[in-house]
């Protein structure tokens, strides 16, 4: 009797590990972010500095569906973000044109609730904490037959960390491979306010500065 007891309770155990292990998945993901800035300011026009600029986004992530139309994700990416403009001319300034980038390096580690539509193709949302990791600023100018470049660290003007909701599609196949975009929509007003201080002694009055990042990877189910 013992030893029936002791092999149903293995026979259970060994279905209950098969159940888990199918419902778990992981694996690696590698993308691209178009990414820019939003922003609210007096003294400055938004079409000056916000452009598109694409960047970096690796990592990998683990997946647990309690049902096969739930589940919940938790990624850890590395993620280049940030703005570019255009080149313009310097309105006071003959032969004077520029270009500014800033480039961000966030840590984000988004959560999501995965609703499975069909097989393989999920709608997701949740939340997605971000570390700033780095932070520069660059200007390119060209003024007549001159041209030059100038960097400034700009990591301790910016708050340590970004809060946002990450919505988005994916679609799995069945060997594995699957793609993913999503759109984050930033909560944070990333700009510190000593920061914003300061430029108000300059004439530039900062209300908001926000992330706005459209994200497109590929990755592996295993």
């Amino acid at each position: 009797m013992k030893k029936v007891i002791v092999l149903i309770c293995v026979m259970l155990l060994s279905i209950g590990v098969t159940s888990a292990q199918s419902r778990f998945s992981f694996g690696p993901k590698v993308g691209v972010n178009l990414s820019n800035l939003y922003i609210d300011a007096e003294g400055v026009d938004e079409g000056d500095i916000v452009g598109i600029k694409p960047g970096l986004l690796i990592g990998a992530f683990a997946e647990y569906d309690f049902t096969p139309a739930v589940g919940i994700s938790v990624d850890l990416l590395y993620s280049r973000e940030g703005t570019e403009s255009n080149r313009f001319d310097y309105p006071s300034q003959k032969g004077y044109s520029y270009e500014h980038k800033y480039s961000l390096q966030y840590l984000n580690i988004p959560v999501l609730v995965n609703f499975y539509l069909a097989r393989g193709l999920a709608i997701k949302a949740g939340i997605q904490p971000g570390i700033l990791l780095g932070a520069m600023y660059r200007v390119d100018w060209e003024y007549g037959a001159e041209s030059g470049t100038e960097t400034e660290d700009i990591k301790n003007d910016l708050r340590s960390y970004d809060i946002s909701i990450p919505i988005g599609l994916s679609y799995t196949f069945d060997y594995g491979l699957f793609i993913d975009g999503r759109y984050n929509l930033s909560l944070c007003d990333i700009m510190n306010q000593s920061t914003k201080h300061e430029l108000e002694l300059d004439g530039v009055s900062y209300h908001k500065l926000k992330n706005r990042t459209f994200s497109f990877s590929v990755g592996w189910k295993f």
